[in-house]
């Protein structure tokens, strides 16, 4: 049982990888918008964005993919000359950025105890080794004794 759990826990180690990747790139989108809303730019392309994330941060990151996770954060959208721009309010940006930052503390302390868990492995494994072996040579011992009782029995 603790095996598979261990199992269960490396794959989600791989899982908690990928999101703090996403959410890192998120982070990095949100600074480079709170960036741009302190230099008093209140309406941003998707595209706009992502090049000031590039342009600070040396991120790869597609507009499209930036436009994708502002949406999901519920960053208000306005068209404008035929585009869509997001409005920067820095204050809900700030308030994002923060949740952003605790969600991957969290994702961190994840990854770091299935990394802990991981190296652990090793030596789990070779101790339950050892104490099966000898379970196997206290069985083995213990037949012998009721083979050496019952033998006794009879010659009485």
């Amino acid at each position: 049982m603790q095996q598979t759990d261990d199992i269960l826990n490396i794959l989600k180690g791989n899982i908690t990888s990928r999101g703090l990747k996403e959410l890192k790139i998120q982070l990095v989108l949100i600074q480079a918008a709170c960036v741009l809303a302190l230099e008093g730019i209140t309406r941003a392309t998707a595209g706009q964005i992502a090049a000031r994330a590039i342009k600070d941060y040396g991120i790869e990151v597609l507009p499209s993919f930036t436009g994708l996770i502002f949406t999901n954060l519920n960053i208000k959208k306005l068209t404008s000359h035929g585009k869509s721009r997001f409005v920067l309010e820095y204050d809900q940006l700030k308030e994002i950025r923060e949740q952003t930052e605790t969600r991957c503390e969290e994702l961190i302390y994840k990854l770091e105890t299935v990394i802990k868990t991981f190296h652990q492995l090793p030596e789990r494994i070779t101790t339950l080794q050892n104490e099966w072996a000898e379970i196997v040579k206290n069985r083995k011992y213990e037949q012998e004794l009721i083979f050496q009782i019952n033998k006794e029995k009879k010659k009485l």
